[in-house]
């Protein structure tokens, strides 16, 4: 099950007004899947229900009446599909207008990465899993039965990707994993992100077994190579035994405007871009304490409490474990750091030519065998794009090989 969700927040403190498409039909079909309070004329019983726009309310999008427009109030979720294609047209957040020059960056931007290659979601997962040091631990609590109790722990990840901890007896983790070994593993790719990938592996804490700890005392020292109380006596290995693995990541964030948190302009924009670049590839899930629909001349009036967007997805053990480790994230710190260092301004020309964007920076974050992620810079505005090699890389030396012919194609 692959989700958009859009998280709410109690105190969005201004109407964000959007003409979001040349047609009400981008958003065409609406299915509520919580009981729902509505407007008189929408009122029904409480069990699903689709909602599509009516003639009479597409007629009321294209004219230039005045007349108060319908509403639709619901609360608690909504499932939104798309099946028609949604363009941003004009966007006017906090009183800031989107020039017909950041609308064709916001189509050039959509159109590049609905194209963009990509590592599968779950190879993502694992290959991520597999590079990173550090997790939120949760078990549940042996002294505040009931309640989780969170613990950051380094760890490692095994051949077949299920992550390594090396605890002592002493460690409150510990106890409470020996107790309940049910628990659940949190990674962020980049913690100083929180729009980035965020991992969150449920599983059960299994001892190690004598036959196998050199194994695993191997693999965790490969990624720890200082941690040399794994052999005091009062350590021990366990391996986390995946259950399931969850995915999210976030495509949107608010900002912090006064009086509360509020939708920005850029926000707002990558709201409909993202929905056209995945709809046809998530379920979209709205999370909104109050969400209020109505068409006035050709203007769609949001009004919601929502501030976050994520892409979500679960992961079974069996389709984790089948995932290979992609053989050239491996690379990325030292590919980056010399293209960002010694080669900044050719990132940012290969950016422009795959892109057809101008932007002011590009910045190199990580590499895969399909391409590679950046930070780029475009009127003001700071956002992540993926930038795809022409064919898969092979091995690091063939990374090379293809930067430096996309290099000389933005060059030609």
């Amino acid at each position: 099950m692959k989700t958009l969700v859009m998280a709410p927040s109690s105190a969005l403190h201004r109407s964000i007004t959007a003409t979001f498409a040349r047609s009400i039909n981008g958003l065409n079909n609406i299915t509520i899947t919580q009981k729902t309070t509505l407007s008189p004329q929408f009122r029904q019983s409480n069990k699903p229900l689709s909602l599509t726009p009516p003639p009479p309310l597409l007629a009321m999008a294209s004219s230039s009446s005045t007349q108060s427009p319908p509403e639709v109030s619901l609360s608690l979720s909504l499932s939104l599909s798309l099946s028609a294609r949604t363009y941003l047209h004009t966007v006017n957040a906090a009183g800031a207008d989107v020039t017909a020059g950041d609308l064709n960056v916001f189509q050039l931007i959509q159109s590049h990465q609905e194209k963009a290659a990509r590592l599968p979601p779950v190879e993502e997962v694992r290959t991520v899993l597999d590079h990173s040091l550090r997790g939120m631990l949760s078990t549940f609590s042996q002294k505040h039965e009931g309640y989780p109790s969170g613990s950051m722990v380094d760890f490692a990840c095994d051949a077949y990707g299920s992550p390594i901890l090396a605890v002592s007896s002493l460690a409150v983790h510990t106890k409470d994993l020996l107790a309940n070994s049910k628990c659940s593993l949190l990674v962020a790719k980049d913690p100083e992100d929180r729009t980035d990938l965020i991992i969150t592996l449920h599983g059960d804490a299994i001892s190690v077994s004598e036959t196998e700890r050199e194994a695993i005392r191997t693999a965790y020292l490969a990624r720890h190579p200082n941690a040399f109380w794994v052999d005091y006596g009062d350590f021990q290995f366990l391996h986390i035994e995946p259950k399931v693995v969850r995915y999210v990541s976030g495509v949107a964030t608010a900002s912090l405007g006064s009086g509360g948190l509020c939708m920005t302009q850029q926000s707002l924009s990558y709201f409909v871009f993202f929905l056209n670049v995945y709809r046809n590839h998530y379920n979209f899930m709205l999370f909104s304490s109050v969400l209020k629909i109505g068409l006035s001349s050709c203007e769609f009036l949001l009004t919601s409490t929502f501030c976050f967007l994520f892409l979500l997805s679960e992961f079974s053990k069996e389709e984790y474990r089948a995932a290979k480790v992609d053989p050239i994230y491996q690379f990325s710190k030292p590919i980056a750091s010399h293209m960002n260092k010694d080669h900044a301004e050719d990132t940012k020309a290969i950016v422009q030519h795959s892109t057809s964007i101008s932007v002011d920076f590009a910045q190199m974050l990580d590499v895969d065998s399909r391409g590679f992620y950046v930070k780029a810079g475009c009127q003001g505005d700071t956002f992540k794009l993926r930038v795809p090699f022409p064919r898969r890389a092979a091995d690091r030396k063939d990374v090379k090989t293809l930067i430096v012919e996309m290099l000389q194609a933005a060059k030609a």
